[in-house]
């Protein structure tokens, strides 16, 4: 994996091992597998909700990018020049 999230967050991930395991252990094999449709769906939704997510901040940067592209795109070196040389055109103004 490029991204390994495991060692990210351990406590959250030794929560849910002790979950399930209390699960498994007090669960019958029906509602072991009436958990795990409900936790697949639940998956289906997560990453359904982060796929909306990552488009509407797509689009939402996309436009600003247009509307950016009107007015001339960005440089920072053209706005260090403007902040040095307005000053000293105010001076001799």
């Amino acid at each position: 994996m490029r991204f390994p999230v495991s060692g990210w967050y351990p406590e959250l991930a030794e929560q849910v091992e002790r979950a399930h395991e209390e699960l498994r252990r007090d669960m019958d094999a029906a509602g072991h597998r009436r958990l795990l449709r409900l936790l697949d769906a639940q998956n289906a939704l997560l990453a359904e909700s982060k796929l909306m997510s990552f488009t509407a901040g797509f689009k939402l940067a996309w436009g600003m990018a247009k509307e950016l592209e009107e007015d001339g795109f960005y440089s920072f070196e053209w706005e260090e020049e403007e902040h040095i040389c307005r000053p000293a055109e105010q001076v001799d103004a």
